[in-house]
């Protein structure tokens, strides 16, 4: 797992190495934690679509999902997740309950 910038300073997170139950926490962690107005560009094997159902369908209209193919290295999929807003009540424990299928 590497984390590297983009030419706009934009980080990138490798997940590509990781196991599900490493992946989860940390993805879920950097979307959580990134200030409004803020994205980093993710880079998976796969396009992670049960994760972006459950931080859209847990925090509706806070991340705006975005695939980059240009960043993409290998077979990976790069996605700019950005956060666009918050949750008035912050994000609190939902994001513990994600699991891997």
């Amino acid at each position: 797992m590497s984390n590297t910038s983009t030419s706009t300073s934009e980080e990138i997170f490798d997940a590509r190495d990781l196991t599900c139950d490493d992946k989860r926490p940390a993805v879920i962690g950097r979307c959580v934690n990134l200030p409004v107005g803020s994205s980093f560009v993710l880079l998976n094997g796969h396009d992670p679509v049960p994760l972006r159902a459950f931080l859209d369908g847990q925090f509706p209209g806070c991340f705006r999902w975005e695939h980059v193919p240009a960043l993409a290295v290998d077979d990976s999929v790069a996605i700019r997740v950005s956060k666009v807003g918050a949750p008035v009540d912050g994000f609190g424990a939902p994001v513990a309950d994600f699991r891997c299928h």
